[in-house]
């Protein structure tokens, strides 16, 4: 009896042995021979988009409620529509070979807006350029979802993690190499050379539960370990791999990081600098900035591109050569020539670099004016002058300009009038666009090592 029992074991012990070879040769083969578009040594270019915070025209009628909604907040949403549909014309254009799109895809995660934004993106895949997509904090289980009709606002529906990845399958999840069970973070590979791992940094599971989204970022324990194996995969193809997602990878702002920057940075940055990932592309702070930092011989570069929705409503083109690197700049969307070309009467869009302008300093800088207006000790005509100062350099700041590309506004008034202040946000707030390591972040090069 005991001599069978010891065969039993020995031959669970084989059959268990042999699944997890087999498990391992089938994981293995699906890399080795997957069809990529782009063939070793091969350049290519592709754009990168950051939070589009598309909202559906169905879900509001631009009157009261709606407007209000827009005040609270630094979103053209009300055009998010129109600024996909001019990247798109300028995508066509160029002939790009695959977008990256940086989560918060939706202003509120409503099942309307994803559905209608897959069919925009479904519009660009028709036209030869493949689209990659991620979650933002706004993206699932948002229980914010909501739609905006006369003087009231109603809820709307929102969509689950599976809904997502059902949506979107064209944009990445059906064609990818592997899929993290936890999330819905994937490997995709649309060169032979490059592959992108494209990280759902997103903390949604109890955003219903607290009736409220989550907007910090993380990722799991098990979501590491399957980084861990797609770095091997790669490596035993001979790939490098570019990671993509919603959350910043370091810190983009002395003073504005909690919440923006995922939570475990310094573990993930170990684990890029092992897994040999240099360049991340990510969004979530609506800025234009671009840091990096060295782990023992590595350096990672995190790619912060700026919201399609905020001005200076721009994107990332990003050029590969194998010989070389990668060449990283900005691209303004040129809303007036596609009002033109599709005889769009609206005078904010064949206008709207101004129109754009003016909603940003009404409302992006509202928490700057808000200080500046609680200075009792200044004159009117002061905080005019400070308000100013503040809203040119809060708009090149976001535009990616640091240094001396702001160095006139130091000569104004405002700017000296400020300088006379107690310690205080505002004055920090602006001196620390003035103590950057990098004067223009609209411009990058990244050498191949």
């Amino acid at each position: 009896m005991k001599k069978i029992s010891i065969i039993l074991a020995l031959l669970v012990a084989a059959i268990t042995l042999v699944g997890l070879f087999a498990s391992k040769f089938i994981d293995s083969a699906k890399f080795t021979s997957v069809q990529t578009s782009i063939d070793s040594g091969q350049g290519f270019s592709f754009f990168v988009i950051s939070d589009p915070h598309y909202l559906s025209d169905e879900l509001h009628d631009d009157k009261e409620a709606f407007q209000k909604f827009l005040s609270y907040g630094d979103k053209l949403v009300h055009y998010s529509g129109r600024l996909i549909d001019a990247v798109t014309a300028e995508i066509a254009r160029e002939k790009t070979d695959f977008i990256l799109v940086t989560g918060d895809l939706t202003c509120n995660g409503e099942m309307e807006s994803h559905k209608e934004l897959a069919e925009k993106f479904k519009r660009i895949e028709n036209s030869g350029t493949a689209v990659f997509v991620v979650p933002g904090n706004h993206d699932v289980l948002n229980p914010r979802a909501r739609q905006f009709f006369e003087n009231t606002i109603w809820e709307t529906d929102y969509i689950t993690k599976d809904m997502f990845a059902d949506i979107y399958g064209d944009f990445g999840y059906n064609e990818a190499l592997s899929r993290d069970k936890r999330g819905l973070s994937y490997l995709a590979a649309p060169s032979d050379d490059v592959w992108l791992l494209m990280l759902d940094t997103a903390i949604y599971k109890d955003n219903i539960k607290k009736n409220n989204p989550e907007v910090n970022g993380i990722l799991e324990d098990s979501t590491i370990e399957w980084i861990k194996q797609c770095s091997e995969l790669a490596k035993e193809n001979n790939a490098e791999i570019i990671a993509v997602m919603h959350h910043s990878l370091l810190d983009h702002s002395e003073l504005v990081n909690l919440d923006y920057t995922i939570q475990n940075s310094l573990e993930i940055l170990e684990l890029f600098a092992d897994c040999d990932i240099q360049i991340v592309f990510t969004g979530h702070i609506h800025l234009q900035d671009i840091k990096s930092t060295s782990i023992g011989d590595k350096t990672i570069h995190d790619i912060a591109t700026s919201s399609l929705v905020v001005y200076p409503n721009q994107y990332g083109i990003v050029t590969y050569q194998p010989d070389e690197g990668y060449y990283y700049e900005t691209n303004r969307v040129d809303m007036r020539q596609y009002a033109i070309d599709g005889r769009i009467k609206d005078k904010d869009l064949l206008l709207f670099e101004q129109f754009s302008i003016n909603f940003f300093v009404a409302h992006c800088c509202e928490s700057q004016n808000q200080c500046i207006a609680a200075m009792d000790r200044l004159t009117e005509d002061e905080l005019s002058k400070v308000r100013d100062t503040v809203s040119k350099m809060n708009m090149r700041y976001f535009a990616g300009l640091r240094n001396e590309m702001i160095n006139d506004l130091i000569d104004t008034e405002g700017y000296r009038i400020m300088e006379t202040l107690p310690p205080c946000f505002i004055r920090d707030y602006i001196n620390n666009m003035l103590n950057d390591e990098i004067s223009d972040h609209n411009t990058y090069f990244i050498p191949v090592e």
